[in-house]
């Protein structure tokens, strides 16, 4: 499939990517930074898609696969304000599902007030996704072959929440799938 990305998103650092829709399904793109373009980046990306399309559990992200642009002679446009892609480098991600948001912005989503209170996430929140991270953790660490694998960067942004609010399915992202 082909998806229209907008402007390039530096979400090389653990950050989220951008989000495009692709033959009608909502995706998560998470792009590269176009100064990591080198062979070995591109190597290990497609090793780490590789691995990671294998994963079928229902606490890790499902990756669909690849994008990756020609290099051109023009840099793309920078809507949001974000470092713009060099030219010549052109861009390049992992195409995972989309979810609403990281764990840790859930919780501030509390602390601020955004849900019309300023009160922490509720503790039934909190241990579900907790569960739910200690499940796709034992899935990783008892996979057989390609692991086990050690997800390598555990934080509550590469925790991702199917409802804002924090609620309901839980997944680990932004895996390094160290073995």
């Amino acid at each position: 499939w082909r998806a229209t990305l907008p402007g390039y998103s530096d979400a090389s650092d653990g950050g989220g990517g951008d989000s495009a829709e692709g033959e009608g399904e909502r995706v998560a793109v998470k792009l590269y930074a176009a100064r990591e373009r080198s062979p070995a980046a591109l190597r290990g990306l497609h090793a780490q898609a590789f691995v990671l399309r294998l994963l079928r559990h229902r606490n890790c992200v499902r990756v669909l696969g690849l994008v990756s642009e020609p290099p051109s002679s023009e840099p793309p446009p920078t809507p949001h304000g974000g470092p713009a892609a060099t030219p010549g480098g052109g861009r390049f991600g992992l195409v995972m599902e989309a979810m609403d948001r990281d764990l840790r912005a859930a919780y501030t989503s509390y602390q601020h007030g955004e849900r019309g209170n300023r009160h922490s996430m509720p503790w039934p929140l909190r241990l579900a996704a907790l569960q739910q991270v200690a499940a796709g953790l034992s899935y990783l660490h008892t996979l057989r072959p390609p692991g086990p694998l050690a997800h390598g960067d555990v934080a509550a942004v590469n925790v991702l929440v199917q409802r804002a609010d924090g609620s309901g399915r839980v997944v680990l992202a932004d895996l390094s799938c160290r073995h």
